[in-house]
């Protein structure tokens, strides 16, 4: 029994030691573990603050990169790429004081780029001096000598827009020739959203209207490329009764029409109550859309009021005429008023004979008999301003004298006006015409 409780004690003895033991062990490794966990986060921390300062110098040294302006002289900002040169000096100028500024403009003037980057390194310290003192900016500018001066005051006067219009207006009008076209070029360039009429007061001014009408009118045209109904209906009110903006509503109606159809010039011609305006605009879209669906025109300007129909018409009947002559024949044959469609056929042939002449006389028995004689004489003629010697070989084989005597004398004048010696002898050598009197 004592044996056994011996063995016993033994045992928790040995348990007791295992389990002290392990305790011990685990504390060691804890202690360890914390010990070794700091050592590498120290260790992290090293290679992460090592790896930023890498970073920042490469972005500091590499001129493909940003830089702290306030870090750079000028000449450093000036090898720079496009992108960051322009970045790095507005940073730069946003920090200066205008003795800065007039400083730093002065230092540009002996930079070793080429002028062109000198001029935009320039117009961006003059934009920074105009938000300080526009007046000492545009001195400035006025001071910089070379090619590029009107470049400058373009920048000067579209930062001076934003800090006082009237001013910049007032000071530009100061300026002389290419300067004051210049400062009209940058005044206009930053007032698109005010409407028409003062930009162009603005531009009358300064002695050149026409410019901010053309400035306008582009920016119309660009806008209307997008979104041409929009552009007609913000300009058809003010515009129609403005001669100098007739091109600008013709060209917005047909960028219209290119898109939504003819259904379009309903909307174009419905919107214009100048009649003479309707008509040009009406006229002109339709001669274009003629160019590539003239049947499709030409049935729309029969339709028109008798107003805008009467100079339409014509102009698509030639079009047409220019391309498919014969067709544009059949389609005018079958107008039935008869007043309209012998003054259609009369437009027709002359634009035939004009541009196919040969045609017109290869195949003269498949004209209207009333304007064979016309349209004869008027194929010669076109032949007679290139080539009168095949001109007067033609109306030798004329065998109806009325036609031929008119065509001879056709070409008479117009050899005349090329050649007056040749025309003088060439009676002579076409008597058997019997048409001219002999020499």
């Amino acid at each position: 029994m004592s044996n056994r409780k011996q063995a016993s004690s033994k045992f928790a003895a040995l348990v007791i030691a295992f389990v002290i033991g392990v305790g011990l062990t685990v504390s060691v490794f804890y202690v360890l573990s914390i010990v070794g966990n700091k050592d590498s986060s120290l260790q992290a921390e090293s290679v992460l603050a090592t790896s930023e300062r890498e970073v920042n110098e490469e972005f500091i040294s590499s001129p493909s990169m940003p830089v702290r302006a306030q870090q750079q002289s000028l000449d450093e900002i000036a090898e720079l790429g496009p992108l960051h040169r322009h970045e790095a000096l507005i940073e730069l100028a946003n920090n200066a004081d205008e003795r800065r500024l007039v400083a730093l403009l002065t230092q540009t003037k002996s930079l070793v780029q080429t002028p062109t980057v000198q001029a935009q390194m320039q117009a961006v310290l003059l934009q920074s001096l105009v938000r300080i003192d526009p007046v000492t900016a545009l001195s400035q500018a006025t001071k910089i000598d070379g090619r590029f001066v009107s470049y400058l005051l373009t920048a000067v006067f579209s930062e001076w827009v934003h800090v006082d219009l009237d001013e910049a207006v007032s000071y530009a009008t100061t300026l002389d020739g290419n300067e004051e076209q210049a400062a009209l070029e940058g005044i206009l360039q930053e007032t698109a959203k005010l409407d028409g009429k003062t930009r162009r007061e603005i531009a009358r001014q300064l002695g050149n209207e026409q410019y901010a009408i053309n400035a306008i009118n582009l920016e119309r045209l660009e806008q209307a490329s997008e979104d041409p109904e929009s552009v007609w209906k913000d300009i058809v009110e003010d515009a129609q009764d403005d001669p100098a903006q007739l091109d600008v509503l013709k060209q917005v109606a047909l960028t219209w029409v290119e898109k939504r159809g003819l259904t379009a010039l309903t909307l174009v011609i419905e919107s214009l109550d100048n009649t003479s305006t309707s008509s040009t605009v009406a006229t002109y879209v339709l001669s274009r859309v003629a160019r590539t669906n003239p049947s499709e025109a030409f049935a729309y300007s029969l339709n028109l009021d008798s107003d805008i129909r009467q100079h339409a018409k014509l102009e698509v009947v030639a079009a047409w005429a220019e391309t498919d002559p014969r067709k544009a024949l059949d389609a005018v044959s079958e107008v039935p008023e008869s007043r309209l469609r012998s003054e259609l056929l009369r437009g027709l042939m002359d634009t035939w004979a004009s541009f196919h002449p040969a045609d017109v006389l290869q195949n003269s028995d498949d004209l209207p008999s009333e304007f064979v004689v016309e349209a004869t004489i008027e194929a010669v003629e076109s032949i007679a301003g290139f080539d009168p010697v095949e001109a007067a070989n033609i109306v030798s084989g004329m065998e109806h004298e009325s036609m031929k005597l008119e065509a001879a004398r056709t070409i008479v004048r117009l050899w005349t006006l090329r050649d007056a010696r040749a025309a003088l002898d060439w009676p002579c050598r076409i008597l058997v015409l019997k048409v001219i009197a002999p020499c």
